[in-house]
């Protein structure tokens, strides 16, 4: 039934961060890992795009750091 209800919530577009708290997870990574698959397009793409936008930022601030 958890299973499911992820599965529901999550392929309707509801919040990653709103559903892993619900399920009880340790952080929203473990719930994208196991559900991604069931995530809209766009959601997945979204999150794609801040992980690129963080890494960015976390160079530029390594560089910034060292130099």
């Amino acid at each position: 039934m958890r299973h499911t209800y992820a599965t529901l919530r999550l392929s309707k577009g509801d919040s990653l961060t709103e559903v892993s708290k619900e399920m009880g997870h340790g952080s929203p990574d473990i719930t994208y890992r196991t559900y991604y698959k069931w995530m809209p397009k766009l959601s997945v793409s979204g999150i794609d795009g801040l992980d690129k936008r963080m890494v960015k930022n976390a160079t530029i601030c390594n560089l910034s750091a060292t130099g």
